[in-house]
């Protein structure tokens, strides 16, 4: 895989350099039958990310093998930080888990890790340039019975999903702002996805107990 700087395809404003986020669309609330239901609790790790991909500039794919860095057009902060306080905004805030930190391995119900595969913007045909994201994402889920301590927390979850979730979304034009909604979209479609997953495998996200 080469990279390549200098001439970019994307229309771009060479008096400044240009810093984007992502933002997604939250999840839908779900409504508990028993309201007094608590939410269990998720670890979410930080992402990790292919190193060709592990910077903040803008990444275009101008050839099957060949790639670009945008110097002018990149993220504000690193990709893999980003899309993962994502995930555990859209999360935690849904009410789908309460988030749990490392240092409260009691409190660990479930945890989410992977990694982000791919993340560039298709532009072997300028005329119809693709953001495209791929991430695995493997959700776990604490096995009943075992204990939580430090020396066993490793073999005490069990795999509930793993999954590869691919996204490609076409840019309406060659702007980096554009290009941050498409990739804005990728992510949006990926959570979709997983949470539909979730509901595939019939994964209680709530247990008893009364709110405080």
């Amino acid at each position: 895989m080469g990279f390549l700087s200098g001439c970019s395809p994307l229309q771009k404003d060479f008096r400044s350099k240009n810093y984007f986020s992502l933002e997604i669309a939250p999840l839908e609330r779900p409504e508990s039958e028993v309201p007094d239901l608590l939410p269990k609790g998720l670890l979410i790790r930080e992402l990790a990310i292919s190193p060709e991909f592990a910077t903040s500039f803008f990444v275009y794919q101008i050839s099957p093998v060949q790639y670009e860095e945008d110097y002018y057009n990149q993220f504000m902060v690193p990709p893999a930080r980003m899309i993962t306080n994502l995930l555990r905004e859209n999360l935690y805030d849904a009410g789908l888990f309460r988030p749990v930190f490392q240092g409260n391995p009691a409190d660990i119900d479930f945890r989410l890790w992977g990694k982000i595969v791919h993340l560039y913007v298709d532009m072997k045909d300028i005329a119809h340039p693709y953001c495209v994201l791929s991430m695995r994402l493997i959700l776990e889920k604490q096995e009943t019975g075992v204990l939580q301590g430090e020396s066993d927390q490793e073999q005490g979850f069990a795999q509930v999903v793993c999954q590869l979730y691919e996204a490609r979304v076409p840019v309406a034009s060659n702007t980096p702002g554009k290009i941050a909604l498409g990739w804005s979209e990728c992510l949006h479609q990926i959570l979709s996805q997983f949470y539909e997953d979730m509901q595939d495998q019939e994964i209680s996200v709530m247990k008893s107990g009364g709110r405080t």
